[in-house]
């Protein structure tokens, strides 16, 4: 089962958690949960009782790292962090260290960086470099894992012996998906740095509207990171954007931002209007469940 299959899935926890409606809690949707949630400490003290809870540390990361740079105070590092082994901590912090080849960030390995409150403010305002550096992550990313430069494909044949199926997520190789497994943290620190300080990059638009021609593994960090993305790009240029680049846009993000947005009746009424007309093809979530969530929201006004 590939991102896609269980992006509905994903959609479906958002808009019940934010209808206040009881969710029940699946292990394997775990990862899932903790990324979008809104009421994270609620949400850990449903997961961490599952048996591989400590491998969620990287997405807890992420959410302190989002709690930082947007300066939340929510002080969510010293309020999660405890929830976790201190192995599963320093294993984390030392794959940031290990493999981070960028100076502006070597101190993300660094857990000073997350209890000494002058040693982040150091570490943040140095913008210029943060930003030069994360757009050269982002390029890379860009490169590497959207448009497929330097990437291997697996061979059929081999894979059809091995295990007698065709499953198109095995196009790409055990090899790059470590590959990216190993870049995509730098690579979401890298998107908030611009989301906060250079929200225009042409790095944050190209992974809103370019997608992969292979399918996105199970956890779907890239389709994760491509509705962020794509939530900025339309906060930035407003719903013009999804009308000038609907070719490109998926339905599943116009529906994810819905869910994430406040957006004016006027802007509704104009995305509406734009999803009636003829909109041939296959989706997980088509144009109608779009226009009935918009109905919703136009009726809770």
């Amino acid at each position: 089962m590939c991102g896609y299959c269980i992006e509905g899935v994903v959609l479906d926890f958002i808009q019940c958690e934010k209808a206040s409606e009881t969710v029940d809690v699946e292990e394997f949707m775990a990862p899932f949960y903790l990324r979008e949630t809104e009421d994270l400490l609620k949400t850990l003290f449903h997961i961490k009782k599952f048996d591989d809870y400590s491998e969620l540390i990287d997405i807890a990361f992420f959410r302190v790292w989002e709690d930082l740079v947007f300066q939340q105070h929510c002080d969510l590092y010293k309020t999660i962090i405890h929830e976790f082994s201190t192995d599963s901590l320093e294993k984390f912090l030392s794959k940031l260290r290990n493999k981070n080849d960028s100076k502006a960030f070597e101190t993300l390995g660094n857990n000073e960086l997350y209890v000494d409150s002058s040693c982040w403010e150091q570490f943040i305002s140095n913008k210029e470099q943060l930003i030069e550096e994360s757009e050269n992550i982002l390029n890379d990313y860009y490169e590497f894992w959207l448009l497929g430069k330097n990437k291997e494909i697996s061979d059929p044949v081999k894979r059809i012996a091995e295990t007698g199926i065709m499953d198109p997520i095995d196009n790409t190789t055990p090899e790059d998906w470590a590959r990216f497994d190993s870049l995509f943290p730098m690579v979401y620190f890298s998107f908030l740095i611009l989301v906060k300080y250079k929200s225009n990059s042409k790095f944050i638009k190209r992974i809103a509207l370019e997608r992969s021609d292979r399918p996105p593994g199970f956890i779907g960090n890239d389709l994760w990171l491509e509705r962020k993305a794509f939530n900025v790009c339309v906060k930035k240029h407003g719903i013009q954007f999804i009308l000038d680049n609907f070719k490109d846009i998926r339905f599943e993000q116009i529906y994810y931002y819905l869910l994430k947005e406040l957006v004016c009746v006027e802007d509704l009424d104009v995305l509406k209007d734009h999803l009636q007309s003829d909109h041939p093809g296959t989706y997980c979530i088509g144009p109608d469940s779009v226009v009935e969530l918009i109905d919703d929201l136009k009726s809770a006004v």
